[in-house]
This record gives C-alpha cells, structure tokens and sequence, in this order.
C-alpha cells in the first residue's frame, strides 16, 4: 500500500449534489448540480436494488455514495480509479468528522459532515 497519506484534517467536502426520491426502480439517487443522476452511483445502486436491499437501506448507501463521490472530486481521483489508499483517506477523514443534523425545508435532504474542530467551536461560540 501507498505510504502517502493526504493531510485528511485539512479536507473539507463542498455541499455538491444531493439525494432525492426517485420514481422509478431504485427509489433513491444522488444527483449533480445540474440535477442529473451521477452514473456511476446509479449503476451501483441499481445493483443494490436488484439483491433484494428495502428503500430506507438505499437511502442510507446513496447518502454514503455522495460523501465517497464528493471525496473523490476533492481528491481529485476519478471513481473508476480509487483505489485502496483512497479508501484509506476517506476513512481517516470520517473519523475526523462528526455528523451534524440538517433541517431542510425544500424536501431534498442533505448531509451535514464536518469536521470535529468545527462542531466544537460552533458550540464553544
């Protein structure tokens, strides 16, 4: 495995794209800015679908794929080019991270990652 470790306390996600209910077959997809489902998380969760996965487990792995393709955007690696050491990272941001609770008042529901510093001097004010 790669040695290089990117300086992950230092990464912060844009709020790029979203999850939203979808009609048709997989009942949740994460969309782009432009709104327009990102392919590669759509192949994926068409898949997920077809092995018999419940709508609230699709939810839960599109909002997961949205944090993944988001890293991969800030990264600067294309999806079909990740690989173990971008895992890695990925993992050691979300430990640095804590989730913070988001209302949304326009039904698309967000995430709201951040890092631990943050949340700490929000509340500390």
């Amino acid at each position: 495995m790669n040695e290089y470790s990117r300086d992950v306390r230092s990464i912060r996600l844009p709020r790029w794209g979203h999850v939203a209910a979808n009609p048709g077959v997989v009942p949740w997809l994460v969309f782009d800015e432009e709104g327009r489902a990102v392919e590669p998380v759509r192949r994926y969760l068409i898949d997920f679908v077809a092995r018999y996965n419940r709508p609230g487990s699709v939810r839960s792995y599109a909002f997961d794929l949205l944090r993944w393709w988001r890293w991969l955007r800030v990264v600067d690696v294309p999806w079909n080019q990740a690989t173990p050491v971008e895992g890695r990272d990925f993992a050691l941001w979300l430990g640095a991270t804590v989730k913070v609770p988001q209302c949304c008042a326009d039904g698309v529901h967000r995430d709201g990652w951040h890092h631990q510093s943050d949340h700490q001097e929000a509340l500390l004010g």
